[in-house]
């Protein structure tokens, strides 16, 4: 895995949620780009939590810091519970039954998203580099 390609995930999420956000703050005549949004972000949110459920959180759990990976893992799985909780409510355009709602649940999930992003940047992958589960190198060398 490259860490580059882990971080252009993360600037791909972080920017879809803001557009998101910024749809979301508007009025209800942005519902159907709102769900598209939303679809298109679910989509790279799944792609990236593939990759690392698949390759890093398993390693990461038998690194040199067993405890504090684990409280990382276990805060992460509680957001992506949570996402997938508040995609059950909200996708498939679900906000123009309730656009207020969607609006509040929309801001606050993405807010979390966006501290979840940057705590796997700035620790988690931090952890998966010290552990040589990462390279630096840009992918294809």
């Amino acid at each position: 895995m490259n860490y580059q390609e882990l971080i252009d995930d993360h600037d791909q999420i972080d920017e879809l949620a803001r557009q998101l956000e910024t749809v979301a703050k508007g009025d209800r005549s942005n519902e159907q780009l709102a769900d598209q949004l939303l679809s298109k972000l679910e989509s790279v949110v799944a792609l990236h939590l593939h990759k690392e459920d698949s390759f890093i959180y398993p390693r990461i759990a038998a690194s040199v810091d067993p405890a504090n990976a684990q409280d990382l893992i276990t805060e992460f799985e509680q957001i992506k519970h949570d996402w997938q909780a508040y995609l059950g409510a909200w996708k498939d355009g679900q906000a123009r039954e309730d656009w207020e709602a969607f609006r509040t649940s929309t801001i606050g999930m993405l807010a979390r998203l966006r501290v979840r992003v940057m705590k796997e940047t700035g620790l988690l992958y931090g952890m998966a580099m010290r552990e040589g589960l990462i390279d630096m190198r840009p992918a294809g060398r």
